[in-house]
């Protein structure tokens, strides 16, 4: 019969043990006829054992009554009424063997059967686990004349009638032939004496085959055959009685729970949960999931066997249900992250407790997606809020994290491991982009014409971060690099960048010195160079009234840059208003650019002509203030070795 959901919770596990014994009239018993040794096998091994009793009317009312019990629990398990009748075909064979009448079943005897068989999964013994007797479990009507045999471990009738037979059955055909046992004569008639009678008579002959005489007994009538499991070892019984026997078995095998009566001085207090799975090394159960738990009773018959006690024989409880919620049938499910602690109480008072730590699996916590991130060159390592229940948890005490292809433009990953109370790991993946070109930088922006190809230096960037030709962009020159005019290179991102820009520089008529000989009744213009220390911008100005105003306001005054002629080509003037700096220019192309992309015109500055030179520099690495003029050639030594660029000459004066 298969068994139900229930029952295949339940297991025991043992080791062997031997024990018979015989019983006196008026309750007196027989010591055990072997004892377990002190150094027991770890390999499970069944177990067989007898009794019998012969009870008069006036039988001693202590051996039939029920004795006081400490505690009572429900035990439920499969009854297999299928292996009993197998167990039956064997015990009247047997008996037809020895010209014997068959037993037959009854219906009182059977339910004392099983009820013993159960009751073995508590406490393997003749004594029943309220330390009563065994025969108190057959109906008084069914005492007069009664005998029971013991058994556990084994899975068939043939095995357990192997074991009830053993040794025992080869005795008793021995002795057929020599009339003796070990040396000693057996009384006359002994073949058909009650095994009562014979126990009288030859007590050592009787322990020998006690078993044996029960199942051949000419005086037993009836029987009941009890076998009983909770999905591991089988626990079998077998009540004789003289009573003529009565009412139906049944025939098809149940799943039944049975009250059993405890004494706990009896059966120890040895107990403890789910013995089979060592419940001291499981304390930890994810936020979703469930354990069964089972209240189990150690065996102190059978050692290291245990009886799992029905769920409804115990009260449960949660000392935190926002953490653990346990059913009427013990099971435990974790709901939040923390600890709680299970209490299983039986009627009496009597309980377990175990503690469990419930840990949330980060895999079941959603986590916001993480946006598509830009290149920058280093390990992108993307922080999410991590919330649970309302609860933000906190890196390193409740997750760590870990990053995989994070740094060049594709697929990236983020791994999230719990730890603490969380448990578990969430992958989660995100999206590297491409970095946009922000600047492309020439290193020189303006050449005067000499009929050659001009090739300024190009350095490019994206942000901060100087970019590298044939990894980071590419670049496309116009196909004239030399004629006048303005020319345009433009750059075009690659691998991990881009995005196109461009950048132009201006090739210009080669600019005259001016007349070999100044206009000598030209009087000259002074030109004015004035610092701000506060945006390190340098001004030039021929205005008395501008210059002492921005000394007002807090410039230096670096006295007279060079002198201007009063006649000659102009010198435009523009000023950025978003950068607050100025810049000066003769090339009317150069001012045009400017005054498209922003620049204010603030029209002619100055004249050019002479043949003192004004250099031009620039500063690559000033976002504003970048270009500096000097009449000093030292000067302008000094910036290029620091990294200005030289621009060759700005225009001409007539001298410092």
């Amino acid at each position: 019969m298969a068994m139900s959901a229930t029952m295949k919770r339940f297991a025991y596990v043992a080791l062997a043990l031997a024990l018979a014994v015989g019983l006196m009239p008026a309750a007196a018993w027989l010591a055990p006829a072997s004892q377990a040794s002190a150094d027991e096998p770890t390999e499970v091994a069944p177990l067989v054992a007898a009794v019998v009793a012969e009870l008069g009317d006036d039988a001693d009312a202590g051996l039939t009554a029920q004795a006081a019990a400490d505690e009572t629990v429900k035990v439920a398990g499969v009854e297999y009424y299928s292996k009993a009748r197998e167990v039956l075909a064997i015990v009247n064979k047997e008996r037809a063997a020895l010209g014997r009448s068959e037993l037959k079943f009854d219906e009182k005897m059977m339910d004392a059967a099983m009820q013993r068989a159960t009751e073995l999964a508590v406490f393997y013994s003749h004594t029943r686990p309220d330390g009563s007797s065994s025969s108190t479990a057959i109906p008084a009507d069914r005492q007069r004349y009664c005998g029971e045999n013991i058994a556990m471990g084994q899975e068939s009738a043939t095995e357990v009638m192997k074991g009830w037979f053993n040794s025992e059955r080869d005795i008793w055909k021995a002795s057929l032939n020599t009339n003796s046992y070990n040396g000693k004569a057996l009384p006359s008639g002994w073949q058909n004496m009650s095994a009562y009678e014979l126990y009288q008579r030859a007590p050592e002959f009787f322990n020998a085959v006690g078993q044996y005489l029960n199942i051949i007994n000419p005086d037993f009538k009836s029987i009941g055959i009890g076998c009983f499991t909770q999905g591991g070892l089988f626990s079998w019984t077998q009540e004789f009685s003289s009573a003529t026997p009565e009412g139906n078995v049944k025939t098809n095998d149940v799943n039944n729970t049975r009250s059993i009566n405890i004494n706990y001085q009896t059966c120890g207090t040895n107990q403890g949960f789910n013995l089979d799975t060592n419940l001291d090394n499981m304390k930890v159960l994810n936020v979703g999931s469930t354990k069964e738990m089972s209240y189990c009773i150690y065996n102190a018959g059978f050692s290291r066997v245990y009886g799992i006690v029905d769920p409804s024989s115990a009260t449960w409880t949660s000392s935190n249900t926002g953490v653990c919620t346990v059913s009427k049938d013990g099971t435990v499910k974790g709901v939040g992250a923390g600890t709680a602690t299970i209490t299983a109480r039986l009627g009496s008072g009597r309980q377990l407790t175990h503690q469990w730590t419930v840990s949330e699996s980060v895999a079941t916590i959603p986590v916001p997606d993480i946006p598509n991130q830009t290149y920058t060159g280093s390990p992108i390592e993307p922080n999410p809020t991590v919330t649970s229940n309302g609860k933000t948890l906190v890196r390193g005490t409740d997750y760590t994290v870990s990053y995989s292809y994070n740094v060049n433009v594709g697929m990236a990953s983020m791994t999230i491991t719990g730890i603490g109370k969380y448990s578990g790991v969430k992958e989660l993946r995100f999206t590297i982009v491409p970095a946009s070109i922000t600047a492309v930088e020439l290193s020189q922006t303006r050449y005067a014409y000499n009929g050659q190809d001009k090739w300024p230096d190009i350095t490019v960037k994206s942000g901060d971060r100087v970019l590298t030709e044939n990894a980071d962009y590419y670049v496309t020159y116009p196909g004239d690099m030399r004629s006048i005019g303005n020319h345009t290179i433009t750059v075009t991102g690659m691998g991990n960048h881009t995005g196109s820009m461009g950048a132009t520089f201006e090739i210009t008529e080669e600019l005259a010195p001016g007349s070999s000989e100044p206009d000598p009744n030209d009087p000259g213009q002074v030109m004015y160079r004035l610092y701000n220390p506060n945006s390190g911008e340098h001004f030039y100005t021929a205005s008395d009234e501008e210059r002492w105003h921005l000394i007002d306001v807090g410039w230096n005054d670096e006295g007279t840059g060079w002198t201007a002629p009063t006649i000659g080509e102009p010198v435009y003037r523009l000023y950025n208003p978003y950068a607050g700096e100025h810049h000066y220019t003769p090339s009317a192309g150069e001012r045009d650019a400017l005054v498209a992309a922003g620049w204010n015109d603030e029209g002619i500055g100055w004249q050019t002509g002479g043949k003192t030179p004004l250099y031009r520099l620039y500063n690559p690495n000033a976002y504003a203030n970048n270009h500096h003029y000097t009449t000093e050639a030292g000067e302008r030594d000094i910036l290029l070795g620091i990294g200005w660029r030289d621009e060759q000459v700005g225009w001409y004066g007539l001298g410092k």
